[in-house]
C-alpha cells in the first residue's frame, strides 16, 4: 500500500508539473501555436525554442517531454511518432517581379540576393546542392539563425529566400508572398518523445493535434510513419 501511495503520488507531481515542449523556432512559431489552440489542455505549458540539435538534445536529457525538429530525429534515446513532408517555397516581397508569375523558375535566382539558414548542415546544404546543379549562382547572400530574421529581412526589400513551409505558411508577414519553385524541395519534420519515459496523456493529444495543424496549414502534406526514417534520410544522402 506505501509503495501504491509513493507511485500515485510521483504520478499527481508528473501530471502537475508544467509540459515542457522543445522545438526548433520554425515549430515553436510557425506550426505549435495553432496545435495548441486546437485542444484544451489542463497542463502549464513551457516551450524551449533552440536549434534542432538542442532540441533533440533535450529530448534524449529528458528535459523536455516532446519535441518537434527537423529531420534526422532517430536516435536511441528517442521515440518518433510521425515525420511530416511538405515543400519548399520561394518568398519574396510583394513588389518583386517575380511575384506576379505563379510559379518561378529556379534559373530566375541567378545574381538574386538570397537570405538563408546560418546552420549549413540541414535544409539549407540541401538547396545550396539543388542551386549548384542548376548552375544558379546567386549575387550574395544574408545568413541568420531566425527565420523570422529571414521573414524581415524579405520585407524590407533585402533579397529572397528558399524558405521551409512551416515558418512561410504558419507564421505570414505583410508584404511577404509565396510562390512555387519549378523544382521540388521536399521538408521533412517530425514530433520525438523520451524513450525512456511514457507520455502523459496529454502528449498524445498534443502529437495528434500537431499532425491535424500541419494537415490544415501545409499545402501537399504527407504525413509518413516513425518506420519511414531511414528511407528518408537514405533519400536525402543520395541527393548529396
Amino acid at each position: 500500500m506505501q509503495q501504491i501511495r509513493r507511485r500515485a503520488n510521483e504520478i499527481w507531481k508528473e501530471e502537475k508539473s508544467p509540459l515542457m515542449i522543445a522545438a526548433t523556432p520554425s515549430m515553436s512559431s510557425g506550426l505549435l501555436p495553432a496545435a495548441l489552440a486546437a485542444i484544451q489542455l489542463n497542463d502549464s505549458v513551457q516551450i524551449l525554442s533552440d536549434s534542432a540539435e538542442q532540441t533533440a538534445h533535450a529530448i534524449i536529457t529528458g528535459q523536455a517531454e516532446i519535441g518537434i525538429s527537423s529531420l534526422p530525429l532517430e536516435h536511441q534515446g528517442v521515440q518518433v511518432h510521425w515525420i511530416g513532408q511538405s515543400r519548399c517555397v520561394l518568398a519574396l516581397r510583394e513588389d518583386d517581379p517575380l511575384a506576379q508569375q505563379p510559379q518561378v523558375k529556379l534559373t530566375d535566382l541567378s545574381a538574386r540576393k538570397l537570405i538563408t539558414p546560418y546552420n549549413p548542415y540541414r535544409l539549407r546544404r540541401r538547396y545550396e546542392q539543388v542551386l549548384r546543379k542548376a548552375d544558379v549562382q546567386p549575387a550574395d547572400v544574408i545568413e541568420t539563425n531566425s527565420s523570422v530574421n529571414i521573414l524581415a529581412c524579405i520585407r524590407a526589400g533585402l533579397g529572397v529566400a528558399i524558405l521551409e513551409p512551416v515558418t512561410a505558411y504558419g507564421l505570414p508577414v505583410a508584404g511577404v508572398v509565396l510562390r512555387e519553385l519549378d523544382v521540388e524541395i521536399p521538408y521533412y519534420f517530425g514530433v520525438i518523445t523520451p524513450q525512456s519515459k511514457p507520455p502523459r496523456p496529454s502528449i498524445y493529444t498534443l502529437i495528434e493535434s500537431l499532425k491535424q495543424a500541419a494537415n490544415d496549414m501545409l499545402p501537399s502534406f504527407v504525413c509518413l510513419g516513425p518506420e519511414e526514417h531511414a528511407r528518408v534520410m537514405q533519400s536525402l544522402h543520395q541527393e548529396s
